[in-house]
């Protein structure tokens, strides 16, 4: 079931994610994203849905509980890493959608790509978002 899957960003490998699907019993390596996995987020509107940020190398999302990953591109140039993800909260304005924290200021996704959201944050190294 769903409450038994559980996501591990690891420092070995260049940034390997891992999976549990038993509560944390087991372990598989599903990538390895050539630099640090910093951030994790599941989608709470899809639980298939996993995000990954990482500390090099952009943002990486799955629609299939990690199996296979595509790199979320920018409209403007593209935020090089993420330190925190967040998905906007469950009925409000920003429903479902994806704010990232990044070195470059805070991005959300729209239509598909990274983009750097509101005015003033691109001067600061956003570490954390909720």
């Amino acid at each position: 079931s769903d409450e038994d899957i559980m996501y591990a960003g690891v420092n070995l490998e260049w940034g390997s994610i891992y999976r549990s699907m038993d509560g944390g019993y087991t372990w598989t390596q599903l990538n390895s994203f050539g630099d640090p996995a910093w951030a994790i987020q599941v989608d709470p509107n899809n639980s298939h849905h996993l995000v990954v940020g990482t500390v090099g190398r952009g943002v990486w999302e799955s629609f299939d509980r990690g199996e296979t990953f595509s790199q979320i591109q920018g409209h403007y140039g593209q935020p090089t890493g993420a330190w925190d993800l967040h998905f906007g909260p469950k009925y409000g304005p920003y429903d479902g959608q994806l704010f990232a924290a990044t070195p470059q200021g805070v991005y959300a996704q729209v239509n598909g790509k990274l983009e750097l959201f509101g005015e003033g944050s691109e001067a600061y190294d956003v570490r954390t978002i909720a």
